[in-house]
């Protein structure tokens, strides 16, 4: 099981998640309320509201997010973020993973 911390705007982070899950990529999107960023962007500083998603799923499955995500993230290059769960609560992952039935042996 994998954890992947996304931004986006937040008038398009529900259809992304929605997105994500009509496909059967991910079992879980949390969208955070909107919060400020700062960053740098073509040489000036950008202040932008975002969301952050947080995103549960198998690790097999990360390449075909991020695939996804390429095509319907509205900026030109996403923050995409793979985080590895070294432990989690057992039924929780059992929960993750029965939600990606194609992916068991």
């Amino acid at each position: 099981m994998i954890i992947i911390y996304m931004t986006c705007p937040e008038e398009g982070a529900k259809d992304i998640a929605r997105q994500l899950l009509e496909k059967k990529l991910v079992a879980c999107a949390n969208i955070m309320q909107p919060h400020q960023s700062l960053y740098y962007w073509d040489g000036a500083m950008q202040e932008e509201q975002e969301c952050v998603v947080i995103l549960k799923t198998a690790d097999t499955l990360f390449n075909k997010v991020k695939e996804c995500v390429d095509d319907i993230h509205p900026y030109e290059v996403p923050c995409l973020l793979k985080i590895e769960v070294k432990d989690a609560h057992q039924d929780f992952i059992i929960w993750v993973n029965n939600q990606f039935p194609n992916l068991k042996a």
